[in-house]
């Protein structure tokens, strides 16, 4: 048992008490003969009992006085509290019959009910379980006897074996003239108290069950147009100062526009009839993050047959649930569509297309690495990053250069100020920018980078994340796939090329059909084959295929000079692309203008460090790059 607050007390002394300075009284005030007699006859008769109980007939008093205190007593006698009179001392005069009956009930160790004992003293012996507030009682009584305070008031339990129970005390003074005493009653409150845990067991419950669910309570009230929230509630819509209760269109101004309609028309529903009511809308909270908020209402009236009153309900946080759909639903997407792909260009487009929608993006860019370059090349852009299309990068160069050294995700609101950025006019204004590099097998494939007007937040960053693993992968298995044809490709040339070869021991015939099924899997429109003469450094056409003149057979190149002597004396392969570059290289321009050429690849032969001849690929028009993978 716990002394009651001191507020409660005071509620309950303003209630039962008149203000200080004015003396208690009953239903009638008794003279000092009256209260005597009180006393006199709870001892005359000696302890009360049921068989005898006071008997205040025999006392000799005005008809008036004894005609009220029997009617006191009486009243008294029929309470089921447990009242006890007591003088000024403390000293118990007489108990009722519920004092009796709880004592009878208890086995409390006294013939006599305790009457003639001092209260005061009985609470500052009392032992046992129970006797915790007993002091606290004993002081409370005194408190009253002296006038020090109006009444007291407190709650305790008292249990026994088979039950728990609970009490009320409480202690009025009784005040006439110069005689001064109090009534001690002692209310059971079980009911009460089981009633009022019950209550605060359920709402601890409900506050846990709220709690888990990240949910709240809010009610509207129809008619003045006003919501109250909780401040479970607050938190979940990012309302930093909301009053108790607020205007109906303050709420709305946190609920996004393009949510406010479906709002308002639900709310709307609820004027018409009572019933439950579901409305689902988001939310910016002022870090930018955006929430998926459901409310579930139910509108109620005052009476059965009125019309809706109020709307209470809750308010749930379905943010993690949206994003967890949104992300799944995006993932599905991207991996139907990546099915049908069956080229890196292809899958690029499919890539950019679901991720810049998923994210509601202005642009968006793959960049691939370049075999094992430490390069980048644009497989594809959209939107506005067209114009990167085909561009590329070494990883030295730019923000995406950066994101494929480090291979560290790059995020930005204000990309286009950072020092590294090399176009600047294409990220201007975007406050949303992320470059994700595209990891597969803790290998590096490439960039993504995805950008838009409004910043992305951790949800936005997270689905980002997932799209980019599927991507990479996809795309890694689409270059390994590539690479697995073009190997298996290569296979079936050299046999081809075996078959043929079989069939003759002519060199230049060997040569020849070397040509003939190399150059169009190759993708080339010429090739010879020269071989060094002898011990000499001269190098002699032996085979060639695709030219238009007959100067390929009649040049007699040096080791050292021309392209096929260079690619010679380095022992190692010459890619040159662009007809300008070919004109400032080959010593033959009569014959490169002639032929028409803007790519070339030249090829050393080598027989274990033994330099055999030269391998010479042409193309008219397009470049010529080093395999990739």
């Amino acid at each position: 048992m716990s002394e009651q607050r001191p507020d409660k007390a005071d509620k309950e002394r303003k209630a039962t008490q008149p203000k200080r300075g004015k003396k208690f009284q009953r239903a009638q005030t008794f003279s000092d003969e009256g209260q005597e007699a009180l006393r006199v006859a709870a001892m005359a008769g000696g302890a009360p009992s049921e068989t005898n109980p006071v008997d205040l007939s025999s006392l000799e008093l005005p008809p008036k006085e004894a005609e009220a205190l029997s009617h006191e007593a009486r009243v008294l006698e029929a309470l089921p509290h447990h009242i006890a009179l007591l003088d000024s001392t403390g000293r118990i005069l007489w108990v009722n019959r519920a004092w009796r009956h709880f004592a009878i009930a208890n086995d409390l160790p006294s013939a006599t009910y305790a009457v003639g004992a001092n209260y005061v003293e009985i609470c500052e012996r009392a032992t046992g379980p129970n006797a915790t507030e007993a002091p606290t009682v004993a002081q409370g009584l005194r408190d009253v006897l002296s006038g020090k305070v109006d009444t007291f008031s407190m709650e305790y339990p008292c249990h026994s074996p088979t039950e728990k129970r609970w009490f009320r005390v409480l202690i009025t003074p009784i005040e006439d003239g110069l005689a001064r005493g109090a009534v001690v009653s002692h209310i059971n409150i079980t009911e009460e108290m089981l009633a009022r845990q019950a209550l605060e067991e359920h709402e601890a419950r409900q506050r846990l069950g709220l709690e888990a669910a990240r949910a709240g309570i809010w009610r509207i009230q129809l008619a003045e147009d006003t919501i109250e929230f909780d401040e479970t509630c607050a938190k979940l819509l990012g309302w930093q100062h909301p009053s108790r209760c607020s205007p109906f269109s303050a709420f709305l101004r946190l609920v996004f526009p393009q949510d406010r309609d479906h709002v308002r028309a639900v709310a709307r529903l609820a004027h018409s009839a009572v019933d439950v009511y579901d409305a689902y809308f988001r939310v910016r909270w002022r870090d930018g993050s955006i929430h998926f908020i459901h409310a579930r209402g139910h509108a109620l009236a005052s009476t059965r047959d009125a019309a809706p009153t109020y709307v209470t309900g809750i308010l749930f946080d379905e943010t993690e649930s949206q994003r967890r759909a949104r992300e799944h639903e995006a993932v599905v997407k991207l991996s139907r569509a990546l099915r049908s792909a069956t080229n890196l260009d292809e899958a690029g487009r499919v890539i950019l297309e679901e991720i810049v929608h998923a994210m509601d993006a202005e642009a968006g860019l793959i960049a691939l690495r370049e075999g094992e370059e430490e390069k980048i090349v644009t497989l594809g852009a959209i939107g506005r990053w067209e114009p990167l299309q085909g561009t590329d990068a070494t990883w030295e160069e730019g923000i995406l250069g950066r994101v494929a050294s480090t291979q560290t995700p790059y995020f930005s609101e204000s990309a286009w100020e950072d020092p590294q950025c090399l176009r600047p006019d294409l990220l201007r204004g975007l406050r949303g920018f992320m470059a994700l590099p595209l990891i597969s097998h803790q290998e590096l494939t490439g960039v993504l980078a995805v950008g838009r007007t409004t910043p992305f937040d951790a949800e936005d960053v997270q689905l980002v994340t997932a799209l980019a693993d599927l991507a990479s992968n996809a795309l890694a298995r689409i270059r390994h796939y590539r690479a697995l044809e073009e190997r298996l490709e290569e296979l079936r040339g050299l046999h081809e090329i075996d078959l043929a070869i079989t069939h003759t021991l002519d060199l230049d015939e060997v040569l020849s059909q070397i040509l003939e099924h190399t150059l169009p899997r190759l993708g080339m429109d010429a090739g010879s084959v020269y071989l060094l003469e002898g011990d000499s450094d001269i190098l002699v056409c032996r085979a060639a295929l695709g030219f238009k003149s007959l100067h390929v057979w009649h040049a007699r190149p040096s080791v050292g000079l021309g392209l096929v002597g260079e690619v010679a004396k380095r022992r190692a392969p010459i890619l040159l692309s662009g007809h300008e570059e070919l004109l400032r290289k080959c010593r033959r321009s009569d014959m490169l203008a002639e032929e028409g050429f803007s790519a070339y690849a030249g090829l050393p032969l080598l027989l274990g460090p033994k330099l055999i001849g030269v391998l010479n690929f042409s193309r008219v028009s397009l470049a010529i790059s080093r395999p990739s993978g």
